[in-house]
């Protein structure tokens, strides 16, 4: 694994974006494969379904024999839920939080980094997500949508100037999701980032 996975204090190699991301649909657990653009896995999630309180352990592969990083909720589930990310060995790496009544609409976090940055992590055109869950509930139809309506969603920093793309891209029996890095970030805020986007994508999918 390249840079991902590596200590903080240790330089990283580049990622090399675009990563796509690929939730299987049809499994009895949340499946998560992060995919780097030379066809390498850099990051594998499974979560069961049933769960009060949301708990993910992010490992090196789908072995699972490695784990990297933990993302562990505060609270059983609710719309101030705060998620805090953390590296295998328990080291913070920053908090995720879902923005209260703004995220009704459209997917709205906060993410705060261990070394105090803030960025925002949102939806940027909350209608396509309306329509496109609306729609995946109608037997066939549902199917369609994944090739028709394509969420986006961008992580923003303190100036304003988005970090991070994630757009939902067309496919049948998957949910896939290309991450795409629009400005540089330095490599602690650029995995918290990538984390983030991680349990962004999962809540979404629990939301329907």
């Amino acid at each position: 694994m390249s840079g991902f996975d590596l200590p903080q204090t240790m330089p990283a190699p580049a990622l090399a974006y675009p990563l796509t991301l690929t939730f299987k649909l049809l499994a009895l657990s949340h499946q998560f494969e992060l995919i780097d653009a030379k066809g390498n896995c850099i990051a594998y999630v499974k979560q069961p379904w049933m769960k009060l309180k949301e708990a993910v352990t992010v490992y090196t592969d789908s072995a699972m024999n490695t784990a990297l990083y933990t993302i562990q909720a505060d609270r059983i589930i609710d719309i101030f839920g705060k998620y805090n990310i953390a590296t295998a060995q328990g080291a913070p790496l920053g908090q995720l939080q879902r923005h209260g009544m703004k995220s009704f609409l459209k997917a709205h976090y906060e993410l705060h980094i261990a070394d105090a940055k803030a960025y925002t992590l949102q939806e940027t055109n909350p209608w396509v997500k309306v329509l496109d869950n609306f729609l995946g509930q109608i037997p066939i139809i549902g199917f369609l949508t994944n090739y028709f309506f394509h969420p986006r969603y961008a992580l923003i920093d303190l100036n304003g100037n988005e970090t991070l793309e994630i757009k939902k891209v067309p496919s049948l029996f998957e949910r896939k999701f290309k991450i795409s890095a629009v400005s540089p970030m330095l490599n602690n805020q650029e995995n918290a980032g990538l984390l983030a986007c991680l349990m962004m994508i999962l809540l979404e999918s629990n939301r329907g």
